[in-house]
């Protein structure tokens, strides 16, 4: 028997709390029961609201990736008012992909960088249905924490320790069309 997907209608990064053992928790989140499905998004924020404008878990998915695009690049919607998917979008087509992760993301993280970059924008794609399902994206999340843990299992010494991130074996530019296409691990 599925479970009634109730979308939040309001995901943004300050709806996000840590419990005591750094567990997520979400807050506002079955408010959005109380009002009209087809209405607009009443509570959502500037800069999380996807552009169709709904109660759904494709517009949950958008602002999801604005999330993650904000955790990534260390840019926040809420005090910028940055359209952080248009920014990240721009800089991607000019080829600087590089240049859009936080100092910390760049230094400590860069082998799971990009393809955590690569799901953000498959999830703020601008039409719904190009959109990944939400358990397509807790898929795709859960195949870069695994590739990460392998990498450090069978690394010795890592192989990305002594280089830069674009000699390393990861993904080294953002292709959003290649979630889908054989082969494509992102």
């Amino acid at each position: 028997m599925g479970r009634e997907i109730i979308p939040h209608g309001n995901l943004k990064l300050s709806n996000i709390l840590l419990g005591d053992s750094l567990e997520a928790l979400i807050s506002e989140y079955g408010v959005s029961k109380f009002f009209d499905p087809k209405g607009a998004c009443i509570l959502a924020s500037n800069g999380y609201v996807a552009p169709e404008k709904c109660f759904s878990e494709q517009a949950d998915v958008y602002s999801f990736g604005v999330i993650m695009l904000e955790l990534l690049t260390g840019k926040t919607v809420e005090t910028t008012r940055v359209n952080l998917p248009k920014w990240v979008k721009s800089m991607v087509r000019e080829e600087w992909t590089g240049e859009v992760f936080d100092k910390e993301v760049s230094t400590a993280a860069k082998q799971w960088a990009f393809p955590l970059l690569n799901i953000s924008l498959r999830c703020v794609a601008d039409a719904p249905d190009k959109r990944p399902s939400v358990a397509e994206v807790i898929e795709k999340i859960e195949e870069v924490i695994n590739a990460d843990r392998n990498l450090l299992v069978s690394a010795s010494p890592m192989p990305c320790a002594e280089s830069n991130y674009k000699d390393c074996c990861f993904l080294h530019s953002v292709i959003p069309e290649t979630w889908d296409t054989p082969g494509s691990n992102y």
